[in-house]
Formats: C-alpha cells, sequence, structure tokens
C-alpha cells in the first residue's frame, strides 16, 4: 500500500501528480480554504490499526504538506472538514461525533 494519496492537478485536470501524505493509511476528507484555494487540508485515517489519524494541510496546491494536529487528541482522522469563510479556521468532525477547530491564520 502507498499510505495516504492526493493527485494533484496544477493545469485544470489536464495532467495528475501523485502526493503521499505517510506510510500508512488512506486519504478520508479533503477541504479547500474559500478564500485562498492554494491551501488545501486532507485527512488520513488508519483503520483497525489502533493507531491515530492525521490532518495536514498545504499552502502551495499541494506541492508540499504539513502535519497540523497540533494539541488534538488522538482519533481516527477527520470524518469531513470545511474552512472557515475567512480562511482562519479549519472545522473538522470525527466519526464519534466531535467537533474541533484548528486556527490556521
Amino acid at each position: 500500500q502507498d499510505g495516504p494519496t492526493v493527485y494533484v492537478s496544477q493545469d485544470n485536470g489536464e495532467t495528475w501528480k501523485k502526493t503521499r501524505l505517510g506510510n500508512k493509511g488512506a486519504a478520508e476528507a479533503l477541504a479547500v480554504d474559500p478564500s485562498n484555494t492554494n491551501i488545501v487540508a486532507v485527512s488520513s485515517v488508519l483503520w483497525g490499526g489502533g493507531a491515530s489519524g492525521k490532518i495536514f494541510l498545504s499552502i502551495d496546491s499541494g506541492v508540499k504538506w504539513t502535519e497540523i494536529m497540533g494539541d488534538l487528541p488522538p482519533g481516527a482522522g477527520a470524518a469531513a472538514m470545511s474552512f472557515s469563510p475567512d480562511g482562519k479556521y479549519l472545522f473538522l468532525t470525527r466519526y464519534a461525533g466531535s467537533v474541533y477547530r484548528i486556527k490556521i491564520k
């Protein structure tokens, strides 16, 4: 398995580049900042392995990724994510129903 993977296009879908976000798991949720579409967040999840999911952020349209878990408690990554309209926060929910806010800007 390749681990969490996101395919990124810089030319409106003409070509795609495969980007890996780690060694294990799968990409689960994706959000694009409505105030700056170069900023993208992706959640990874590892089912059944006991390891926590991760949240990654790219500020350059998916070229580089940074883990942004911060002080979030361990969990299965995000079931869904959305940026605030101004792009200052990333909101995420987990499968158990918890909702979290991560400050981005």
